[in-house]
């Protein structure tokens, strides 16, 4: 009989780990599927592509859901608040999924959906096997980024610019390039751990704008996010929102 209370006080102890340690409101949805709905809440204008400034590069919600699910299911992005990071940051940078190519002001080779750096354009490309041929041809190994040509930079741009790519890009950032603290960060420390991300490993400011983006894919998601009480800084009220984007670093 003792053995049989000790034995249920365990399991119960075990049931309760999950309640325990999840942490809060921003913990496993157990899915990596993102619907088109759930998209267009964070992302209105993508509901169409009709008047886009570059309508080759152009992805309304109903194109992006299946490439994001995609790249969340290929690296591991199964939590409300790093899906949330990623899609808000995919949609800010990219004008809700309007562009895959830094136009504003136009640097060779920054782009995808999260707009980063040639640098870590070559070093996402490097990871995917079936670009190695191409890639090599472009960037022969052991090159930086900085000696290559204009055209050279964005020739290897052009090898991520297909959607299932453009759009893997920010988990890949987030699974290569910013360490576990981050990614913890995002789990469980609501606004306060997605500052963290923005300044801490996208190396720019957590703008308001920004910010909003963020709020309403935790929302799309079924989160809640646990905000600071504060606002964020450096919100730049007087700019057109696609000449804003602070480069990616």
């Amino acid at each position: 009989m003792f053995f049989t209370i000790i034995a249920g006080v365990a399991i119960l102890q075990l049931l309760q780990l999950p309640i325990i340690s999840a942490g809060p409101i921003l913990n496993h949805r157990q899915t990596t599927s993102i619907t088109p709905s759930q998209l267009l809440h964070i992302a209105p204008t993508s509901s169409t592509c009709v008047g886009a400034p570059f309508a080759d590069e152009c992805a309304t919600a109903s194109d992006v859901a299946p490439h994001i699910s995609s790249s969340f299911q290929t690296y591991g992005i199964a939590t409300v608040g790093e899906q949330a990071a990623l899609i808000g940051i995919m949609a800010f940078e990219s004008g809700e999924f309007k562009f895959v190519k830094n136009h504003y002001p136009g640097r060779p080779g920054q782009g995808t959906r999260n707009m980063q750096f040639p640098t870590y354009n070559i070093a996402y490309a490097k990871s995917i096997p079936a670009l190695a041929g191409q890639l090599d041809a472009i960037v022969p190994s052991g090159t930086d980024a900085s000696a290559l040509s204009d055209d050279s930079l964005d020739n290897m741009l052009a090898l991520l610019t297909p959607d299932a790519y453009s759009f893997a890009s920010a988990a890949w950032y987030l699974t290569t390039q910013c360490g576990e603290t981050i990614r913890q960060g995002l789990q469980s420390n609501g606004q306060t751990g997605w500052e963290a991300y923005i300044t801490g490993c996208i190396q720019t400011e957590a703008t308001d704008d920004r910010l909003a983006y963020w709020q309403k894919a935790v929302q799309a998601l079924g989160g809640s996010s646990t905000t600071t009480g504060q606002k964020a800084k450096g919100k730049r009220d007087e700019c057109v929102k696609i000449e804003c984007f602070l480069p990616f670093k």
